[in-house]
Order: C-alpha cells, then sequence, then structure tokens
C-alpha cells in the first residue's frame, strides 16, 4: 500500500500545478503569454503559434515556455508520451539558453527555476509510472552534479531531492528517500516566496518513507503535526480554499492507512469517513480519490468484507478505463495485487490465480521493454554526452593550436635565452664559489695563526695570573674533549650529557658558551659538525654527501644546508666543485 501512496505525492504536485496555473513569471519585462485558464490549457493552435514564433526569433527561454504549456496540454489530455517529449525538450532548451547566456538576470533567473522544476516534475513522473527508476536516478543525478543546475535559488535543489526522494520510495530504498525528503525540506525553509502550504509536499514524502520503514508512530505523529500546521495557517489567511481541503483530505486517508497496518480499525474508520465527508462536500472529484478508494479497498479486506473491498477496488479500474492512457503500469500493477488478495480471500483462488498470471506476464514484458527502452536512452545520453566532449576536445584543440603557432618563436626565442643565461650564471657560480673556497682556505689558516698567537699569549697570562675565569676553564675542557672524542658526531647529544663528561653542570655549560662564545647550545655543536663537513667534503671527492652530513651528525637534511650555507655562502655540492 505504501508504494501506491508514494504515487499520490508526485501526482499531486502535478494537479497543484495544472490547477494554479498564473505564474510570476506574467511579471517579467517580456510577455511570454503564459497559460492561466483551463481553456487556454485547451488551445493547442495557440500554443503551437507560440513555439513557431520562438523558434524563428531563436528566443530559447519562449520556446521553453511554449514546451511547457505543451506538457501542460497534454498532461491534461493523459498522453503521457508526448508529455515526457515535450519536457525533454524544453529541459534541453533551458541547458542551451544557461549556456548561452551564463550570467541570466533576476527574472531569466526566476523563469529558469520554475520551469526547471516544472519539466524535471515531469519527467520523474513519466519514468516513475513505467517503472524506469535508472533512467530518474540518472536524470536527477546530472543534476544535482551541475551539468543543468546552475541556479543559487534553493527552491530548484529542494525540489530535486524531492524527486530523488520519490525515486528511492519506488526503488525499494525507503531509508535514502527519507533523508532527500528531510533535506529537501531544509532547503525549502531558506527559499522565498514559498507559496501557501508548500511545505506540506515534503512532509508527504517524509510520511510515505516511514510507512515504507514501518514506522507508523512516526508517520501518525509527522501527519498529526502537519494537520496543526495547516489549520495554523489556514487562521492566519483566513479562507478555506480548494488547496486546503485537498490536503486535509489526503491526510486522513494516508493517516486512515497508518491505522489499518497497526491494526486499529476503529481509528481508521473515522479518519476514512472524515476523508469521506471532505471529498463529498469540499472536493468532489479528484485524482487523489483513486488512492483513497484503494485505502479503503485494503480497510475493507482486513476487516474481512471483501464484497465491499472488491467494489472499492473496481473504483480505480474505472478510472483507469476512463483514461485514454490509463494511469501509469506501476499504478495499474499494484492495484491488480490487491484485487487478486480480496479475490483469494473470497474464495475465487482460481480468478486470483488468472489475475497473478496476467499480472506476471505484463510485469515481465514491461520490465523487458523497460529494460530495452532504458538502455537505449541511456546509449543516447552516454552518446550526447560524447559528443558534447568531443566537441569542447576540438575547440580545445584549435585553441591550443593557434596558441602554439602564435607563440612557437616566442618560446624558441625564450628557451635560447634560458639556456644562455644558464650556462653564463653556471660559470658566474662556478667562478664565485672558487674564490670563496680560497678565501674560506686562506680564513682557515689564518685562524690557525691567530690559534697559535692566542695559545701563547694565553700561557704567558697563565704564569702571570694565578687563578683563572671558571668559564674558560669550562670552554678549553669542552673545546679539548670535543677535538679528542668527536662527541658532536653524536645526534642528539644532550648539554646534561656533555656537562657530565667534561666535570660541570647544564647551567654552567651553557652560560660559558654563551659567554665565551656568543653561540648557543645548538650553534655551538653545529659549528663542528659543519666543519667537520666541510673537510671531509674537500678532502672525499668520492664520499656521498648524504653520508657527511649524518657522518657529522646531522640528522635533518634540511637543517644541513641550510646552515652549511649560512656558514660558508655556498651549498656543500657547490663546494665539492669549487675544490676540484
Amino acid at each position: 500500500m505504501s508504494k501506491i501512496l508514494s504515487l499520490s505525492c508526485l501526482f499531486f504536485l502535478l494537479y497543484f500545478s495544472s490547477c494554479n496555473l498564473q505564474f510570476s513569471e506574467n511579471k517579467e519585462k517580456k510577455d511570454y503569454n503564459t497559460l492561466k485558464t483551463f481553456d487556454e490549457i485547451k488551445d493547442l493552435p495557440s500554443i503551437l503559434k507560440k513555439e513557431k514564433k520562438a523558434k524563428e526569433e531563436s528566443d530559447h527561454l519562449a520556446l521553453a515556455y511554449a514546451y511547457r504549456d505543451k506538457v501542460t496540454y497534454y498532461n491534461h489530455t493523459n498522453n503521457r508520451d508526448s508529455v515526457l517529449y515535450y519536457a525533454q525538450l524544453g529541459d534541453q532548451e533551458l541547458n542551451i539558453l544557461k549556456e548561452k547566456t551564463p550570467k541570466l538576470d533576476k527574472e531569466q533567473t526566476k523563469s529558469y527555476v520554475t520551469l526547471k522544476k516544472n519539466f524535471a516534475s515531469s519527467i520523474i513522473d513519466a519514468y516513475l509510472s513505467t517503472n524506469m527508476y535508472d533512467l530518474a536516478l540518472i536524470y536527477l543525478k546530472k543534476i544535482t552534479e551541475g551539468e543543468y543546475l546552475d541556479s543559487e535559488d534553493p527552491s530548484l535543489d529542494a525540489q530535486i531531492h524531492y524527486l530523488l526522494g520519490l525515486t528511492y520510495i519506488h526503488s525499494k530504498k525507503a531509508e535514502q528517500a527519507l533523508e532527500n525528503f528531510r533535506k529537501a525540506y531544509d532547503l525549502h525553509q531558506k527559499a522565498q516566496n514559498k507559496g501557501q502550504y508548500a511545505y506540506y509536499l515534503y512532509f508527504k514524502g517524509m510520511i510515505h518513507a516511514m510507512m515504507r520503514l514501518d514506522n507508523y508512530d512516526q508517520m501518525i505523529a509527522l501527519s498529526d503535526s502537519v494537520n496543526r500546521m495547516v489549520d495554523k495557517e489556514q487562521q492566519i489567511i483566513g479562507e478555506k480554499d480548494y488547496l486546503y481541503y485537498l490536503i486535509k483530505y489526503a491526510i486522513y486517508y494516508e493517516t486512515g492507512g497508518a491505522y489499518i497496518k497497526k491494526g486499529n480499525l476503529k481509528k481508521a474508520r473515522e479518519l476514512l469517513d472524515e476523508a469521506k465527508k471532505v471529498l463529498a462536500n469540499h472536493i468532489i472529484d479528484t485524482p487523489h480519490k483513486f488512492i483513497h478508494y484503494q485505502i479503503e479497498s485494503i480497510y475493507y479486506l482486513t476487516l474481512g468484507d471483501y464484497e465491499k473491498a472488491k467494489e472499492y477496488i473496481d473504483y480505480y479500474f474505472e478510472y483507469e478505463k476512463a483514461l485514454k492512457g490509463g494511469d501509469g503500469i506501476y499504478n495499474h500493477l499494484q492495484t491488480s495485487l490487491i484485487k487478486a488478495e480480496i479475490l483469494r480471500r473470497s474464495g475465487e483462488a482460481e480468478e486470483a490465480y488468472d489475475m497473478l498470471s496476467r499480472l506476471y506476464e505484463l510485469n515481465d514484458s514491461t520490465n523487458a521493454a523497460n529494460f530495452s527502452s532504458q538502455v537505449a536512452e541511456i546509449e543516447s545520453i552516454y552518446q550526447v554526452d560524447n559528443m558534447k566532449l568531443e566537441t569542447e576536445r576540438n575547440k580545445e584543440a584549435v585553441r591550443k593550436m593557434w596558441l602554439m603557432v602564435f607563440s612557437s618563436f616566442l618560446i624558441s626565442v625564450l628557451l635560447a635565452y634560458i639556456v644562455y643565461s644558464y650556462r653564463l650564471n653556471s660559470k658566474r657560480l662556478k667562478e664565485k664559489n672558487i674564490l670563496l673556497f680560497k678565501k674560506l682556505s686562506e680564513l682557515e689558516e689564518n685562524n690557525k695563526r691567530i690559534k697559535e698567537l692566542q695559545q701563547k699569549s694565553y700561557d704567558e697570562i697563565k704564569q702571570t695570573v694565578k687563578e683563572k675565569d671558571s668559564y674558560d676553564e669550562i670552554i678549553d675542557s669542552l673545546n679539548s674533549y670535543m677535538l679528542e672524542t668527536q662527541a658532536y658526531r653524536k645526534p642528539g647529544i644532550s648539554r646534561e650529557e656533555l656537562a657530565l663528561a667534561i666535570g660541570t653542570n647544564r647551567q654552567y655549560l651553557i652560560e660559558a658558551i654563551k659567554g665565551k662564545t656568543g653561540k648557543t647550545y645548538n650553534e655551538f655543536i653545529y659549528s663542528y659538525r659543519l666543519k667537520y663537513a666541510f673537510d671531509s667534503i674537500v678532502k672525499d671527492k668520492e664520499k656521498n654527501i648524504t653520508d657527511i652530513y649524518l657522518e657529522s651528525g646531522f640528522l635533518s637534511n634540511a637543517t644541513f644546508y641550510r646552515t652549511f650555507k649560512e656558514q660558508y655562502g655556498m651549498t656543500p655540492s657547490e663546494l665539492r666543485s669549487a675544490s676540484q
């Protein structure tokens, strides 16, 4: 029963659209002469004139309106094939409009969103009524991925998620359906110009998803909440119009269906009677009543009154017979299953069996036909996508070709200049590094002589001074220990470890290094490591520089190269090249 109820949600949208044909587009700068009365719906010649004029003027928006009017006309005459055909054409015109007009103005955007929702609803209705769920999902996925959708209006996004919810309901994926209906409602809340009772559509979808999940208590609670919301809004509006009664009618019979599932037939009967009162006094005729009668049939089937159940289910087949194109294979199959169950329980097993046999044959043939149709259409979509992609590739190829022709000479000149500059700079850099190496070598010799003189001076002072500065003693001990043991080559050597090795404490060691050398602890250790690396690079031409910096005590390649360049003015590789 919940699958039957789910279709009424989409039917509600389409029927409401047909009953409210005055759209905001009649306020646009250009008069597109949209349908405003039911007499205009039937005036196909006038619609054809608008279509012809739009084609002559290459006015894609006007042509989309003409196709929308054709969709309305063929929907009214129940020609499903034509509805789908012109809805797809209208959708294509909107896509062309967006391609040729990347930035739509405010009025164009409003028209685009309104028409897009109308075409999307018609296309999905056509797919779902013939069990073509794959095509419905492909179409909606293309919209949500942005191929068609390029509007900031949340109402269009809300509509797409609502239609996704419907598709998932029909595909027996109620959890995904409920998630999309909720998202659709959240997006709807952000939209402007929501319209009277507009929220009901999304709550209706949630209700059907809950029915599919057998969450009857939640479904009833939500229905009661929506019922109160509708009454509250009606009090603000001040009048009970046709739409108000249509919603109340649907709430009564849907909630009655939930109570049937719960086994509370008394409460179900009360609600179904309320639905009958609204139908008789305020609506009289609506496609919704056939969904209502299906639920009535299930009520009497549950009650055991098979004659009454058969009477109500036959109303549907009378309605279907009156429609030239039928009410869609989906509803026909579901209603036929209900009738087969009625026949079985009433003792007409042979008739029930015959009906099921016909249903299985119809379902198999329909599935086979739908499979072929879906494959053909998916293949068509794939080919169209490939053609678009190939066209874009060709445009890009032509553009690149002209760009290459235009810039080839410039690139050649630039490459020649780069090669010349590189060679010149390499030569200059090598000369600079050689000179720098010579200066460093001279500086090294000078440092040795200075140290010798300092030591001689120190020895002389030592003979005349009784006591030596304690920090000097720490530094002397530290330097001697470093030269003898090469302790600096140990990665991560700590202050405490060094202090213990030379017989002092951590604080004195740090203060002595800072006071006598002006360096931090790390800078002091790095100076030994860098000197070791410098000598190794110059003396051992074959040794890999990575091995050298690791032997020196560095763990980080980045730290080694940075501090080496700061210390010596060139990189390790440049030093090796300069010392050849």
